[in-house]
């Protein structure tokens, strides 16, 4: 007999939900994908195609240990960019193209040889959502750093890196939501 798997929460800030309605995504979309990778976790890690490498930021921590999380996600087809969003230099599409195609080949590899190192762990691109572990709170979901830059300008601002380091103390320890 199968055993039930346990879906964790998952909540978004107010902020992040904003931001994902004025870009046009269904924040319920974003909630279920996450809430269904982390679902039994880590046993289900490697199998979603969507979430890749995921690890903390090592600063800025609170109370000595470091409190916010990254997963890399695959980038946005540079052919499907919203028109919503600035046009892609050549540069830039190129980049998030060759990024796609490494995603592609991994994912393709991991799926012929499960837990292979091409596994989730080395899936890495531009894009990252950023979240907070909050034990018995579940998840908190706080931004998305979208590509051709995401993890390296979500890392380079130490300002809302600070900020979110505050929102994910306040979270772990008894689950409020601070924006």
């Amino acid at each position: 007999m199968a055993t039930k798997r346990a879906v964790p929460a998952v909540q978004l800030t107010k902020l992040f939900r904003a931001a994902l309605i004025a870009d046009g995504a269904n924040p319920q979309v974003m909630l279920a994908a996450f809430a269904d990778w982390k679902t039994d976790w880590p046993a289900w890690e490697d199998l979603d195609y969507y979430f890749g490498k995921d690890a903390f930021y090592t600063v800025p921590k609170r109370s000595n240990r470091s409190v916010v999380r990254q997963v890399h996600m695959p980038p946005e087809d540079p052919a499907n960019w919203p028109a919503s969003t600035s046009p892609l230099s050549s540069a830039s599409r190129k980049k998030i193209e060759a990024e796609l195609r490494e995603w592609n080949r991994l994912w393709t590899i991991s799926e012929r040889q499960p837990g292979k190192p091409t596994s989730a762990r080395y899936r890495v691109s531009s894009r990252v959502l950023v979240y907070v572990d909050g034990g018995r709170h579940g998840y908190l979901l706080l931004h998305l750093g979208r590509e051709p830059e995401g993890h390296d300008e979500t890392t380079a601002d130490i300002c809302t890196m600070e900020m979110w380091a505050d929102v994910a103390e306040a979270f772990i320890h008894d689950g409020t939501i601070l924006i």
